[in-house]
């Protein structure tokens, strides 16, 4: 389901906010930061803006496989082909190492 532009507008304002203040825990700036990236695709196409906010999860958890994935097919929809194989590709080899953090995340 979309959201209308007036409350793309309130959810960028309150995850932006959220990020802004500090978040407790790295997995709450993690769900920021992925809401914050899908909105900022869905409502206009910000594909720079997404792709910083998923480097900066990457910064702080290399191995989450999710966020590789997502980043990549950002990558690719904005026509940076070698960046999104590049991220497909270690997204794959860190899911069938079972090492990704997604990995430990789903056998906690």
């Amino acid at each position: 389901a979309r959201l209308g532009p007036a409350r793309h507008s309130d959810a960028l304002h309150m995850l932006q906010e959220s990020l802004n203040n500090g978040s407790d825990t790295l997995q709450d700036t993690r769900t920021v930061r992925t809401t914050l990236a899908a909105l900022l695709i869905d409502a206009r196409q910000n594909f720079a803006g997404a792709i910083e906010l998923y480097s900066k999860i990457l910064e702080d958890d290399a191995h989450d496989s999710e966020v590789l994935a997502l980043r990549g097919g950002v990558f690719l929809v904005s026509n940076q082909y070698e960046l999104a194989v590049g991220d497909f590709a270690k997204c794959i080899q860190l899911l069938q190492c079972g090492s990704g953090s997604d990995h430990e995340r789903l056998n906690t």
